[in-house]
Formats: structure tokens, sequence, C-alpha cells
């Protein structure tokens, strides 16, 4: 069974179902010192962080994990759908960070699946 820990909105429940039915587990943090208790105890093998609050310390929290488990955690980055709600550098940073696969806000259910498998498939 694989693991996605999520730092953000839940996820709508036919996105779960859809998950669940892949056989994969879905968790949330509420904030950046519980991701890594999270992270310790438990590493995830995707992690999807929403840079649509509080972006600049998101994007410093993705840098940690990617220094720290960068090996072994795929990163996806959600953006808010307007670009100019987050800074072009923010913008390069956060594609960079996840591999070129953020996804923008408003989310669907098939494009957060497919962007999961992408990740993965990019091992």
């Amino acid at each position: 069974m694989l693991n996605i820990l999520i730092l953000g909105d839940e996820l709508d429940k036919s996105a779960e179902w859809s998950f669940k039915k892949q056989e994969y587990n879905v968790s949330y943090v509420g904030g950046h010192a519980e991701v890594f208790d999270v992270l310790k105890l438990s590493p995830p093998d995707i992690f999807i962080v929403d840079l649509c609050v509080s972006s600049d310390e998101r994007l410093e929290l993705m840098c940690d994990i990617k220094t720290s488990y960068g090996d072994f955690i795929k990163m996806i980055a959600i953006i808010p759908e307007r670009r100019s709600a987050l800074p072009e550098e923010a913008l390069v940073k956060a594609k960079k960070l996840s591999g070129n696969n953020p996804m923008k806000k408003p989310i669907r259910t098939r494009d957060v699946i497919l962007a999961v498998q992408k990740a993965l498939d990019s091992k």
C-alpha cells in the first residue's frame, strides 16, 4: 500500500475513494511541525503541498524535505489558479521541487490521481 501525505485542504470524498480503491492510504497534516513528526515515523511515498497558503514557508519546507528525504519521497505542489497569486520565482521553485509536475487549483479528482501516478512513475 502506498502512502500519500497532504499538507493543505482535504481532498474531496471522490478523490479519497479513488485512492483507497487503488490501495493508496491518504493522511493529512495540519502544520509544518507535524510534517517532520510524521516523516520520522512513517515517510510517505508522495507528499502533496498546497502552496496557495503561506507559499514561502511551504517552499522552504519542501526544500528541507528534498534535502533530507529526496531519494524516496516524491513531491507534488498545488499552485493557485491565477499565476499572479504566486511570484514567478516561487512558481519556478515549486516546479523544480515537484519534478515539473505542479497541479493548479481548482483540483479535480482525475488530476490528482494522474499527478500521483506520474510522480510515482518518475522514480
